[in-house]
């Protein structure tokens, strides 16, 4: 499930909540009236007005846990302060159930699981107080029961949404992960080159990408077949892999072709990088079906803010250049449009 799809969700689920609970709390207000409950009556007004402003807002909101925390706190302290007040009847404390399954769905596992403890230890001490010391009752039995029902259901909506939020993890792995390399992909891509250029930018510092593609590789695939192809890719993939620093970014763009990030990495330092890489696959037998061959590497250089200000633009200036790899006969690197720039093999 993406992010955008739960916090749609999410939100969805608080309006809906906020509607619910200020029509609720109309409702009860008028009742704890006659009840002579005035200040709960007046608190439960107070918030309907808190709740029809606070909408608007969170409808246009793109933050929807912040303002889940800021709606629910108020919320709970209200059914906290509806569970001390004697002249309400203790039927109040079903409301306690409503405390854990809102706060973990809402506020997620870590934040959630925090506030609904807090609220219901607070309810576990108005029970005690209102009833403990009045000897056993029915009101006391049913109280006891509901805050029992109200661990429960905190401890299953903990455990369903540990497990939401590793699922929701894993998906969003494999949506960023190339299937057969094992690599990230484009959607990894976008999201590590954001961080990338975002650091880079903070530090000062230089940053480059490099677009690889192999050289005549339909040829293998046209011979051996895509199974061979795949092989050789994976192959590839991992002597490329290996040959860079931890801090590199490393993906698969697409078919044959492959692209990496080099953070603190000028485009002299990026095309002296691409240089070895070239050579290294050059460099390298992969097996082809049952025999063994080379394969050979056009690479195009791009740095971030001599070349371009986001990825579009350097992906756009890398390709191009790429293809001039490609255009004075492959197995070259291409650092700058001048083609007198261009590293030619040994």
């Amino acid at each position: 499930m993406s992010p955008f799809s739960m916090d749609h969700q999410r939100r969805q689920v608080l309006i809906t909540l906020m509607i619910l609970a200020a029509l609720g709390c109309v409702v009860f207000a008028m009742v704890n009236v006659e009840r002579g409950a005035i200040h709960l009556s007046i608190l439960q007004i107070l918030f309907v007005f808190y709740t029809l402003a606070l909408l608007p807002v969170v409808w246009r909101s793109r933050d929807v846990r912040k303002w889940a925390l800021i709606y629910l706190l108020p919320l709970f302290s209200l059914i906290i302060v509806a569970l001390a007040t004697p002249q309400v009847h203790t039927t109040v404390f079903v409301w306690l159930l409503l405390i854990p399954v809102t706060a973990l769905f809402l506020l997620g596992r870590r934040l959630g699981l925090g506030v609904s403890l807090a609220f219901l230890s607070v309810a576990l001490i108005l029970v005690f107080n209102r009833f403990v010391f009045q000897g056993p009752s029915e009101d006391w039995l049913a109280s006891l029961n509901l805050l029992i029902c109200g661990a429960v259901v905190l401890v299953v909506s903990y455990v369903y949404e540990r497990g939401r939020e590793q699922t929701e993890e894993e998906l969003r792995r494999l949506a960023a992960t190339d299937p057969l390399t094992g690599i990230p992909n484009r959607v990894g891509l976008a999201q590590a080159f954001t961080n990338l250029a975002r650091d880079a930018r903070h530090d000062g510092s230089a940053l480059s990408i490099l677009m690889l593609d192999l050289d005549y590789f339909k040829q293998v695939n046209d011979r051996f077949g895509h199974e061979a192809g795949d092989d050789v890719l994976i192959r590839l993939a991992g002597v490329i892999r290996r040959q860079l620093r931890t801090a590199d970014f490393f993906c698969r763009l697409g078919g044959e072709e492959f692209l990496v990030v080099l953070p603190h990495a000028d485009a002299d330092s990026a095309a002296q990088v691409a240089e070895q890489l070239r050579q290294l696959v050059a460099n390298t037998a992969v097996a082809v079906g049952e025999q063994q061959t080379t394969l050979t590497v056009s690479i195009g250089v791009a740095e971030l803010g001599r070349d371009g200000k986001d990825l579009g633009e350097l992906l756009r200036v890398a390709d191009r250049r790429l293809y001039t790899s490609k255009a004075h006969g492959r197995n070259r690197v291409t650092s700058a449009d001048d083609s007198r720039q261009t590293f030619t093999p040994a």
